[in-house]
């Protein structure tokens, strides 16, 4: 076996990672499987303070999906760190992102319909095998927050979970729902949550208005006036096209450089 170079201490078993593989062992120290960093595409953290107390890392491996949503920690290729134990988890989590050259999310939510994370430009939503959300292709679906008009947030109470809604021009968006968690469950671009998790959640929709300000903010910036230089280039360019006469070449160089255009 190749030498240890990251190595985390989860809730019932360890991780190890040699460069090449990452290796999951059991409470006995022995090693119940083993994933190939080739087939890992994402590294998806989730702090401790999104899971009440106990934090996870989860190896999405292609072709892989999240079965169950509720029980991030005990999925396959995925482990449970303790809030003392989550320091290593996440340097290993570096390691094996810095090895498949991709981006860390920026933030990763657990949700009771689903799951997400959200890198500042995409937002993943991953529901549990089975689960009944239309415009979900493999229990995966990606929004481009540069197409996201609007990001609602309904909190949470004792008795019955909130939601993350995302308004898309042309989607399905179930509005109002009234608080009726069967409609917030199915609909294709909302995730429920429990009172536990809301924080989580209120920085995610923080996050999203905010790359949707900045969004807007670019896209309403005028385009940077172009030189003198460029200009005539421009104009020779139409000119050599056959769009305009050598005359009307050298009329609109001379109101150019006098600048009264």
């Amino acid at each position: 076996m190749s030498p240890v170079l990251a190595e985390a201490k989860g809730v019932g078993g360890r991780i190890t990672f040699d460069g090449q593989q990452v290796h999951f062992t059991d409470k006995n120290g022995q090693i119940s499987h083993s994933v190939p960093v080739q087939q890992i595409h994402e590294v998806i953290r989730f702090p401790p303070r999104a899971l009440g107390g106990i934090g996870a890392l989860q190896f999405l491996t292609v072709g892989g999906r999240i079965p169950n949503a509720n029980k991030a920690s005990l999925l396959n290729n995925s482990l449970g760190f303790k809030p003392a134990d989550y320091k290593d988890a996440s340097d290993l989590a570096d390691m094996v992102q810095a090895t498949i050259g991709r981006v860390v999310p920026m933030l990763a939510v657990i949700g009771t319909n689903g799951s997400a994370t959200f890198d500042g430009d995409v937002l993943q939503i991953r529901r549990p095998d089975g689960w009944p959300t239309p415009g979900s292709v493999g229990g995966s679906k990606r929004l481009l927050v540069k197409t996201v008009a609007a990001v609602e947030l309904s909190p949470a109470s004792a008795r019955r979970d909130g939601y993350l809604q995302l308004t898309v021009p042309g989607g399905i968006e179930r509005k109002p729902f009234v608080f009726r968690r069967s409609d917030a469950f199915s609909d294709e671009n909302s995730i429920t949550f429990t009172k536990e998790h809301e924080t989580s959640f209120v920085e995610l929709r923080n996050a999203i208005e905010s790359a949707i300000s900045s969004a807007a903010s670019t896209s309403q910036s005028p385009a940077p006036q172009k030189s003198n230089a460029e200009q005539l280039r421009d104009l020779w360019e139409l000119h050599l096209a056959g769009a305009i006469t050598r005359e009307e070449f050298e009329l609109e160089k001379k109101i150019l450089l006098s600048g009264e255009g």
